[in-house]
């Protein structure tokens, strides 16, 4: 902006400067500030508006977030992905912290799903989460795949019931598996692989194109399947 040369152009600059100081400043809206200054509505928005306009207003964002933006696009630059969620940790607590991982998650999840999707799904600590922390604001017309055979004994590790579990929630329809996550031989896997309705849930889950899937934990104790 070149400097005022005239005493009306001066009185026009300070009147800018005015009402930027007191808009963006003192937070005064722009009724106040025409009340104050003695000028009309449309005078102070125009005051406003022309001061973005020569550069006299600077706006600097600091979020208490940078650092997670920064370690996200770190993940996705490292991981060659597309888009990666970073959750504070606001806790000592674990379960604390899985929950608000979880919570993340399914609100990512929903952005993502839409009527007429396949969602193969594993087991997990992580996964149980996410599916627990859905809330989901309407029905979707889904099919939700077991991806891997399941474990008993622990809800979570429990492929079918956490299937069934998002459907409930998505108001989607859950296939079943019935084969273990483990084989004992490679002779039992064969066999398992070989029953047409096993190999078939394998299958939609393979063509699914949405999967839920827990990458585990790099300690063994907190490992959903380590016994």
């Amino acid at each position: 902006m070149a400097p005022p040369n005239t005493r009306d152009d001066i009185a026009a600059v300070r009147q800018m400067h005015q009402a930027l100081v007191l808009h963006y400043v003192e937070g005064k809206t722009q009724a106040e500030i025409a009340g104050e200054l003695g000028l009309s509505h449309a005078t102070v928005n125009r005051l406003i508006k022309r001061g973005h306009q020569l550069g006299l207003v600077e706006i600097k964002i600091k979020s208490p977030i940078d650092h997670l933006v920064d370690l996200e696009a770190r993940l996705v630059a490292l991981g060659g992905i597309e888009r990666a969620m970073v959750v504070p940790s606001v806790s000592e607590n674990p379960h604390t912290a899985l929950q608000r991982v979880g919570e993340a998650a399914a609100g990512l999840l929903l952005d993502t799903i839409k009527d007429g999707d396949t969602i193969s799904i594993t087991g997990g600590k992580g996964v149980s989460a996410l599916v627990a922390g859905l809330k989901p604001g309407r029905r979707y017309d889904v099919e939700i795949i077991p991806a891997t055979g399941l474990v008993q004994g622990k809800h979570y590790t429990d492929v079918n019931h956490v299937a069934s579990l998002m459907a409930d929630k998505l108001g989607g329809r859950a296939y079943q598996i019935h084969a273990p996550l483990f084989a004992d031989t490679v002779q039992q896997r064969e066999m398992l692989m070989g029953i047409s309705s096993v190999a078939d849930v394998f299958r939609k889950a393979r063509e699914a194109g949405v999967a839920v899937v827990g990458v585990g934990s790099i300690l063994t104790d907190d490992s959903s399947y380590y016994d």
